[in-house]
């Protein structure tokens, strides 16, 4: 036996891959997870993705025009095989966070808050919020991904 160092592979939790999962199930609901599929979402995690990176780009994919079959061939390209390939997540991350901020800002519009999340006072000067504002914001987030099943 070699004295080589042996490397080992990082360790992804199933419900990590799981959680990932669901979300492209919500948008491909006859979809089953099948031993490629995790080894996709199990790669880009090893990669050093992060759960809610990689459901920026599932909300990516499914929002670009030319993966929507705006194309040549007007032919759809939402796969999950699509979406998690090493080439292409961080451009979808990238498209999937515009859609967010765009979201964000029309329901933000809606309920009278700026877009950049301060609210206006009787002055109209702005008033940047405070820790506990960012976290309940964040958490307001990660509920309206897990009800919206983005």
């Amino acid at each position: 036996m070699s004295n080589a160092k042996k490397t080992r592979r990082k360790v992804v939790p199933a419900e990590s891959v799981c959680e990932v999962f669901d979300l492209h199930v919500k948008y491909h609901p006859r979809e089953k997870l099948n031993k490629s599929k995790r080894d996709l979402i199990r790669n880009r995690l090893r990669d050093g993705y992060s759960v809610d990176d990689l459901a920026m780009a599932i909300l990516g994919i499914h929002n670009t025009p030319h993966n929507l079959g705006e194309n040549e061939r007007r032919t759809k390209y939402l796969g999950l095989h699509v979406s998690m390939r090493s080439e292409n997540v961080d451009r979808f991350i990238e498209y999937g966070e515009e859609v967010f901020e765009r979201r964000k800002a029309a329901a933000l519009a809606k309920s009278g808050r700026a877009a950049d999340g301060t609210k206006r006072v009787a002055s109209h000067r702005k008033v940047e919020p405070s820790a506990s504002q960012r976290e309940q914001e964040l958490e307001e987030f990660r509920r309206y991904r897990k009800e919206s099943g983005v």
